[in-house]
């Protein structure tokens, strides 16, 4: 396992770690989760969330991987 690690592979994880932790404090920080909806432009906690986890499908897990790999025909995950 240590030899098949990829460049790629340590840049995915950094990105999963970045967004856990803005996930933790979109949670956890009022302030934070109010500038996150101003940064992304859009109206509501629900459009807030609803955006993040659309970036993040995977932090449901990949135990769903096999009901869907991505967004049916460009549809909201709603």
């Amino acid at each position: 396992m240590e030899n098949d690690v990829t460049e790629r592979d340590v840049i995915a994880v950094a990105h999963r770690r970045n967004e856990l932790n803005r996930f933790r404090r979109m949670l956890d920080q009022p302030g934070f989760f109010e500038s996150e909806t101003r940064r992304l432009d859009v109206s509501g906690a629900e459009a807030a969330w609803q955006s993040f986890f659309e970036k993040n499908t995977w932090i449901f897990g990949y135990g769903l991987f096999y009901v869907f790999t991505s967004s049916l025909e460009k549809q909201k995950l709603e």
